[in-house]
């Protein structure tokens, strides 16, 4: 079959037209059209609803919750992690979980989070997800709570720790600190905030 090319330009341009005239009046009509933000290396598992609870603390938390963690790490204390969320007391969050389908840098999941506009949860995030919603996360997969690199602990040997939660086949809870520098693959997830709509 052959095809007439300029025919099929001039008809590829019509089509351009028509959707753009399309989409100018449905902002006209203050209609909120969604931006594709779907991206081929991360997969979502899922998606839930928190509180941000009033005067929450961290070492608190690790005090009241310590026989619900087979392993928590020792240097997992609220001085160690800077709190992004504590003025937001009473608001709904949404928590979006998403695996990544090859290995990723740590770098590469941040990069993916603000492409969401996801807010990061670090420890305290992290923490608050388990209190309310720990039925809820999926078993046997690294569950990380990213935070900017500058803000994270650094250990002695200078890395910069990650908080991550781990739930085994059996129930048992792991809270652990990972490493920054090392790469995500498909046995981790991460966990971001959302604002409810």
């Amino acid at each position: 079959m052959f095809f007439n090319k300029n025919v099929v330009t001039m008809e590829m341009c019509a089509f351009i037209g028509k959707s753009h005239e399309f989409f100018m009046n449905l902002k006209k009509a203050g209609t909120k059209i969604k931006k594709n933000v779907a991206n081929a290396d991360f997969e979502k598992l899922m998606e839930f609803e928190i509180t941000i609870p009033e005067n929450f603390d961290f070492d608190a938390f690790r005090f009241e919750n310590k026989k619900g963690f087979c392993y928590s790490e020792p240097a997992l204390i609220g001085k160690n992690f800077k709190s992004n969320i504590s003025s937001e007391v009473g608001k709904k969050k949404i928590v979006e979980i998403y695996q990544p389908k090859r290995k990723k840098t740590s770098e590469d999941c941040l990069n993916f989070i603000a492409g969401q506009n996801g807010q990061l949860p670090n420890v305290q995030g992290l923490a608050m997800v388990w209190q309310q919603a720990k039925e809820k996360l999926p078993q046997e997969i690294w569950i990380i709570g990213f935070d900017q690199k500058e803000n994270l602990f650094r250990d002695s040997g200078g890395r910069h720790r990650v908080p991550n939660l781990y739930q085994f086949s059996d129930g048992d809870w792991y809270f652990h600190l990972g490493y920054f520098e090392r790469d995500c693959s498909a046995d981790h997830c991460v966990l971001f905030f959302r604002d409810c709509a």
